[in-house]
């Protein structure tokens, strides 16, 4: 900007300025395509304006670059205007220029008028590009619309003036991410196949995405193949692979596999960054859980709580899912029945036990639903488990409070018989800690199964 503001500006009536540069219409292209990306459109609009005072006539790049800053500002209206100018001045228009603004209808999510877009081309003579397609194709998957993407990429595969425009890397992979998406696992192998007849070489965004497809088909063993011929290449494995492949190797049982994958990446600093670490974690806890693993479920809680992470509610969520102990949908200030037809094994309660001594160590708090599932669970599995989700009542303090040294673990008190429980007469002090979250939308659970619980304790006559 310091150069540019140092030039001369152009003088109209054609006088030579000795021993200075002048600006042209390249310069101030320059400056505009500048201001263009730090999305400056009114120093864009400036520069313009500042060509046509000094007698140039702007040119396509002038004006596809001015589109391009007010698209980066979310004024697609200002960027039409800009483009019915250019028409009107009989400036070229572009394929360049057509894609700015479809880019921008997309990243919006707004396709009617990107495809009126594609019309306006047409009738105007210019030919779509791989671009083109790319850029519909993507903005059609991010509208949750993989059907139609396909359907796009076909049309023009099948048609022989545009095929030729199909036969790229990034419309191919697109194409698969597509059928991953539908769960076709079939297509998206097809379209492997086809893509490789092309002379086409996949990279790792194409083999992630076929990866993709086989387990959106619950083909888990044949996405670890692709996964092992990755890994046996010589291409490195980005986070997306690697998520990918834990899941694999989670849908097939092997929870060996995907704990390695895990505990290498924990740290935040590889490959897998720290969401993906932690749907890492969330995904092998629902896994190991579903496949009544639960040594495996209490190393990946403890190797998760040791890293550093803290659960969140998904955490939490994906716990009650895996235990399949998540509430259904229920009439509100009702509690919830439908786990009371379930088989009485305690194995699943003392689960939840050994996570409440977890998060209670590491001084975290406990979400409100989870608390009501919890107790939800020991009321229906009855004696001992009930007695203890009573003490969980007892127990429950709102808000974030470790200021209590406890003789006892809830897993400790979970080991011990009824009778042993009730000789030691617990009172709310000297049970663990239980501190609690209770947001609005969990208040009526947690009082429906409060009170579920209450009225079973005195039916059942325990005090």
């Amino acid at each position: 900007l310091d150069v540019f503001d140092c030039m001369t500006d152009p003088n109209p009536r054609g006088d030579q300025v000795y021993d200075a540069v002048t600006k042209d219409l390249v310069t101030y292209n320059t400056m505009i395509s500048v201001f263009a990306k730090e999305g400056r459109s009114q120093d864009a609009y400036t520069i313009f304006y500042s060509i046509k005072q000094a007698g140039i006539k702007p040119d396509k790049y002038t004006y596809t670059s001015l589109i391009k800053s007010l698209a980066a500002e979310r004024d697609i209206g200002g960027a039409l205007e800009v483009l019915e100018e250019m028409k009107k001045s009989d400036t070229e228009v572009d394929v360049v220029t057509y894609n700015t603004l479809i880019k921008a209808f997309c990243q919006r999510l707004r396709l009617y008028e990107a495809k009126n877009l594609v019309t306006d081309m047409e009738l105007n003579g210019v030919k779509a590009d791989s671009m083109t397609y790319s850029l519909l194709m993507n903005g059609l998957l991010k509208a949750g619309k993989p059907g139609p993407c396909l359907t796009l990429f076909e049309s023009a595969a099948a048609d022989s003036r545009t095929v030729a425009l199909t036969e790229t890397l990034s419309l191919y992979t697109t194409a698969i991410t597509a059928a991953s998406a539908l769960g076709d696992f079939e297509r998206g192998f097809d379209l492997f196949s086809r893509m490789k007849q092309a002379g086409i070489k996949p990279n790792l965004k194409t083999l992630t995405a076929l990866m993709g497809a086989c387990l959106s088909a619950d083909e888990p063993i044949r996405a670890i193949e692709i996964f092992n011929q990755v890994k046996s290449s010589s291409v490195t494995l980005d986070g997306q692979a690697l998520a990918k492949g834990l899941r694999a190797y989670c849908d097939a049982g092997n929870f060996t596999e995907a704990s390695e994958i895990l505990s290498y990446q924990s740290d935040g600093y590889k490959e897998m960054k720290g969401r993906q670490i932690m749907e890492g974690y969330n995904y092998l806890l629902h896994s190991s859980l579903e496949a009544e693993n639960f040594q495996v479920a209490r190393d990946t809680m403890t190797e998760l709580l040791q890293g550093g992470y803290i659960p969140s509610k998904m955490t939490y969520k994906t716990i009650t899912h895996g235990l399949d102990l998540l509430p259904k949908k229920q009439i509100r200030g009702m509690a919830d029945i439908s786990n009371f037809k379930k088989k009485l094994d305690p194995s699943k309660f003392n689960f939840l036990m050994f996570v409440l001594d977890s998060i209670s160590e590491r001084k975290l708090i406990c979400e409100g639903l989870f608390y009501s599932i919890i107790i939800s669970e020991g009321q229906r599995l009855g004696g001992r488990s009930r007695f203890i989700s009573s003490l969980l009542m007892n127990a429950k303090r709102e808000g974030l409070s470790y200021d209590r040294i406890t003789p006892y673990t809830w897993s400790d008190l979970t080991a011990l018989q009824q009778n042993e429980l009730l000789e030691k007469s617990l009172d709310a002090e000297s049970l663990p800690s239980l501190q609690i979250r209770i947001g609005q939308n969990d208040a009526y659970q947690v009082s429906a199964t409060e009170k579920a619980l209450f009225f079973s304790l005195k039916k059942n006559k325990i005090q």
